[in-house]
Parts: C-alpha cells; sequence; structure tokens
C-alpha cells in the first residue's frame, strides 16, 4: 500500500516539473527535501540514495544530529532510479559558513552517522566518498579513513 501511495504520489506532480531542491529554514533547524521528475534527468534524490548503504527502496538516518528519509522507485523502460528525499538537520548542530548551512560531525559521533553511507565495510573503495548534488547545491562527505561526516547546502535555496 504505501509503494502504491508514493507511486500516486510521484506520477500526480505536472509533468513539465524539473528535479527539484527546496530549503526552508525553521526555529528548529534547517530542513531540505528533494524531488526528482521521472522524466527528466539528473535525479537528485537517487543520488542521495546511491550515496547510502543497502539496497532497500526506502532508506532512513534518525540519530539527534541528522534525520535522512529516501525513497526510490525505478522507472520503466529507462531503469533509472528516481525519488524524494528530506534532510533535517536540528538548528543546535547547523553551522553557517560563507554561502552555506552545513553539518560537521567527527569522532565517535561522526563514526556513528558513516555507517549508513557508502565506503563504511573495510572491503569497499574508496573509503572517502563525496557526493555532489547540483553543482554543490548539496554535499555529503563520508571520510572513513579520519572518521569525518559532514553535509553542506547551499543558502541559496533557502530563499
Amino acid at each position: 500500500m504505501k509503494l502504491l501511495s508514493f507511486s500516486l504520489l510521484l506520477l500526480s506532480i505536472n509533468a513539465f516539473a524539473a528535479p527539484s531542491i527546496v530549503g526552508t529554514k525553521l526555529q528548529r533547524g534547517i530542513a531540505i527535501n528533494t524531488m526528482d521528475d521521472p522524466g527528466e534527468i539528473p535525479f537528485y534524490s537517487a543520488q542521495i540514495w546511491e550515496s547510502m548503504t543497502g539496497s532497500q527502496m526506502k532508506k532512513v538516518v534518525k540519530t539527534a544530529a541528522l534525520s535522512i528519509t529516501c525513497e526510490t522507485l525505478i522507472s520503466e523502460p529507462q531503469r533509472q532510479r528516481f525519488g524524494s528525499c528530506s534532510i533535517d538537520i536540528p538548528a543546535n548542530r547547523v553551522k553557517e559558513s560563507g554561502g552555506y548551512y552545513g553539518l560537521l560531525l567527527s569522532g565517535n559521533e561522526a563514526k556513528e552517522h558513516l555507517r549508513y553511507f557508502v565506503g563504511n565495510e573495510a572491503s569497499e573503495f574508496p573509503r572517502v566518498v563525496n557526493t555532489n548534488i547540483a553543482n554543490g547545491t548539496i554535499m555529503i562527505s563520508a571520510d572513513h579513513v579520519r572518521s569525518l561526516f559532514g553535509i553542506s547546502v547551499k543558502k541559496s535555496i533557502f530563499d
């Protein structure tokens, strides 16, 4: 039933819609939402989904410092993955630098988050994975060698 609801939601999107990234600054923090148009490449949500471990259609990270939920489907006949993601960072964890909002974690706190992202297995290479979405609009960095994890988001999506 959830798959059907998700499919209907994606199909109800305007056929002329483009992939979108929207940021909302809230009192409780920042919220970033991505929505892919199944008929138009690039698929931003799919890029985030692919940076996360696992193969299930819905991937979730839920910690005190970060919440990410990505759901994807595979389009026919192109066999392309598309979907939607939401990223929430609490206000007490948001850092501001230049034209970006971000979250940077290190040590054990980073390790807690790194297990959700590609490169967490000793046999996986590269052990440093940088996901750059929409020319740096969203960047996810997972450095499994130095135990660093970060997300940065351009402030311009919050206008």
